[in-house]
């Protein structure tokens, strides 16, 4: 009996042992994985990714980088800021009267502006005479469109005139275009629903429309268009923001109990365009400068800003709305862009250097979903000239802008290009 039981102690120890010796395997695997699993991990591009403006990889736990990258020959010899100018018509302005009679738009006949709107659209303007608001402080003229599409549109054209704070206030300046559908004849038709879908859906630009044939194309023709019509040259850089059934649909999902409904004849899609600046895109990136003590600013600078804040200024985006029925609106915007040499070349931060400090903002942060690094782009935007230099005036200058998908919407963080401090982080409006 106490051999019995000397031998289920030892058959006991036994399997104990293999118990533990199983055990410490998996333990020693697991931490094998995990340590194979962390050296996945990356915060650098590769050369050839940094060639080829492309890259996937993990940077850290619950954070993709899926990114399109700006190719490194674009900027390799450095870039320069500009002093900021706003565009003005040719002709000096006599009087309010003398423009009403012959106005200009983009530099040549408001009348041959007309012509090339009406040509592009594929309609007419039912009556050439122009009607002036004599209500407005600026130069506003509104008239009336007929397509061939059997839609009625209305053409509203705004010019700045008299503001002490432009270059010159003998002039009309920053034109601005506005074509679109009468009300009632697209129901679709909504820039807020434009702006969401951009906003909270990840992959926006690559759902297809079932009215356009080659989106790509078409964007192409549009822009040649639009760089004949306002005299100015675009950015190879556009994006194209399908409303269809399908991307209301999926932003529906985004707002659970469903915000917007749109019928498939009322389908359409966005086209984004950009300013050209040295081969890169003008974005409006909203950037904000807070006055130091002792420091002042132009009247200029601080015409659109609040107390000590001021507002950065850019062009606002062109865009073109396409439908199954054709081009059925126009919103054009021809108000600033580069001037003189501000400062000279610099040399550019690498885009790793901007990817660390992604990764080194997401660090501090709990995450619960799943982070997507889209885009770290290089841009140019307005910002400020340096405030120890004297009255700080607006200016145009590069920055690298990330485009972050948070799990729930789009997100940017904005560097400087030359320092890589952050001038805009989790920002969903840049």
């Amino acid at each position: 009996e106490m051999k019995n039981f000397m031998f289920k102690g030892k058959l006991f120890c036994l399997f104990l042992c293999i118990i533990l010796l199983l055990s410490s395997c998996q333990i020693e695997k697991t931490k094998k994985s995990n340590e194979t699993q962390k050296a996945t991990y990356r915060d650098c591009f590769t050369k050839e990714e940094k060639t080829e403006g492309t890259a996937k990889f993990e940077l850290m736990e619950n954070i993709t980088v899926d990114a399109q990258i700006t190719p490194a020959e674009k900027y390799k010899d450095g870039l320069k800021k500009y002093y900021m100018k706003h565009y003005m018509e040719p002709d000096a302005l006599k009087s309010r009267k003398d423009f009403e009679k012959k106005p200009t738009l983009f530099g040549r006949k408001l009348s041959k502006s007309m012509d090339m709107i009406a040509e592009k659209v594929d309609g007419a303007f039912s009556d050439k005479k122009i009607e002036w608001d004599d209500t407005s402080a600026d130069l506003v003229v509104k008239t009336i469109f007929e397509g061939k599409n059997g839609e009625t549109y209305s053409f509203i054209a705004y010019w700045g005139i008299g503001d002490e704070a432009f270059d010159s206030h003998s002039k009309a300046y920053s034109p601005i275009i506005h074509i679109k559908l009468l009300e009632g004849s697209n129901g679709g038709m909504d820039t807020n629903l434009v702006e969401n879908i951009k906003e909270y859906l990840r992959d926006y630009n690559d759902i297809e429309v079932s009215f356009i044939e080659d989106k790509k194309k078409t964007g192409e023709e549009l822009k040649e268009f639009l760089e004949k019509l306002v005299g100015r040259k675009l950015s190879n850089t556009w994006e194209c923001v399908p409303v269809t059934v399908e991307s209301v649909a999926s932003l529906n999902k985004v707002f659970k109990n469903g915000i917007s409904k749109l019928k498939q004849e009322e389908e359409y899609c966005t086209y984004w365009y950009y300013y050209d600046v040295k081969g890169f895109p003008f974005a409006d990136s909203n950037l904000n400068y807070t006055l130091k003590d002792g420091e002042t600013a132009s009247e200029l600078a601080k015409r659109t800003s609040p107390n000590n804040i001021l507002m950065g200024l850019s062009d606002l985006p062109l865009l073109c709305y396409v439908s199954k029925d054709g081009i059925i609106g126009l919103d054009i915007y021809n108000i600033r862009m580069e001037g003189d040499v501000y400062k000279d070349t610099e040399q550019v931060i690498d885009p790793d250097v901007v990817l660390q400090k992604v990764k080194k903002y997401y660090e501090k942060q709990m995450l619960a979903k799943t982070v997507t690094v889209l885009d770290l782009e290089m841009v140019y935007t307005g910002y400020f000239t340096d405030g120890n230099e004297g009255e700080i005036q607006p200016m145009i200058a590069p920055f690298w802008r990330v485009r972050v998908h948070n799990g729930e919407r789009n997100v940017y963080f904005v560097y400087d290009a030359f320092t890589g401090e952050a001038i805009a982080q989790n920002n969903p409006t840049s």
